[in-house]
């Protein structure tokens, strides 16, 4: 990863340390992530790029789900690139449920891809406000599927990490963030009570630990996911079924290369 690319993120990364659940969080310039999703919300874009292979881009809003699924293909198996910063829990769920119903593959890479004349239709980097932001600043662009999108990628029943990209989780917002401190914490159980539970049997992700990522990491933080983490906790390697050059990482099978711990 280049040096610039690393301070472009260093400031909003958090860095997992821990054993089990145990982890430290590095809050920097969460902020600036926090904003960025607002930013976008309402903007989801589904592209055809080509036969069966499609991209969805943008901010997840209020009314997006109803939007997108009926654009999806309900017969034949497809692939959908993901880079959205994220946005509406609401709406992640509502469409990452969608995709787990259909015969999907979900990818975030950082290399474009071209169409039989050599154009490029899809051009990662592109697609946020934050990484064309870092384009006007001299800065590295950046290809990020944070939030809510992080759930439209476990909505893949096959799902490709490839290149240096960046797959961003923390816990959600409370669904009422007004009220006196008891009701805001009761909503906040719920909201995160209801996550856990569609991580479970929605997305069917199986271990505990790593339904509890979801809820741990803190709300105006981000964790992204980094190899370097693997062997401290091994239960992250399941985010992701490949993975192709990934922070140097390449493995359709990483966990038989993590030893006894």
């Amino acid at each position: 990863m280049s040096n610039l690319k690393e301070w472009a993120i260093a400031g909003t990364v958090a860095l997992f340390i821990g054993l089990g659940g145990g982890v430290n969080y590095l809050l920097g310039n969460a902020q600036e992530i926090k904003e960025e999703a607002d930013s976008e919300i309402g903007n989801l874009t589904l592209t055809l790029l080509k036969p069966n292979l499609y991209s969805l881009t943008g901010g997840v809003g209020v009314g997006d789900c109803e939007k997108i699924v009926p654009q999806l293909p309900t017969k034949e198996a497809f692939t959908v690139i993901l880079e959205s910063p994220g946005g509406s829990l609401a709406d992640g769920i509502c469409l990452s449920a969608h995709l787990k119903q259909r015969n999907v593959i979900t990818v975030i890479r950082d290399t474009p891809v071209m169409n039989e004349n050599g154009e490029i239709v899809y051009n990662p980097g592109h697609n946020t406000d934050m990484s064309n932001k870092l384009a006007e600043e001299g800065r590295d662009r950046v290809v990020i599927c944070a939030s809510a999108c992080s759930l439209l990628f476990l909505g893949g029943d096959e799902r490709y990490l490839m290149g240096d990209v960046f797959l961003g989780i923390h816990s959600p917002r409370s669904s009422n963030p007004t009220g006196d401190s008891a009701a805001m914490e009761a909503n906040a159980y719920k909201t995160a009570s209801q996550l856990l539970k569609f991580l479970r049997t929605g997305l069917l992700v199986e271990d505990a630990e790593l339904r509890r990522v979801f809820i741990t990491v803190p709300a105006n933080s981000m964790y992204y996911l980094n190899p370097k983490h693997f062997r401290q906790a091994p239960y992250l390697v399941d985010l992701a079924t490949h993975y192709n050059d990934f922070f140097g990482l390449t493995a359709s099978n990483p966990r038989a290369s993590l030893g006894g711990n």
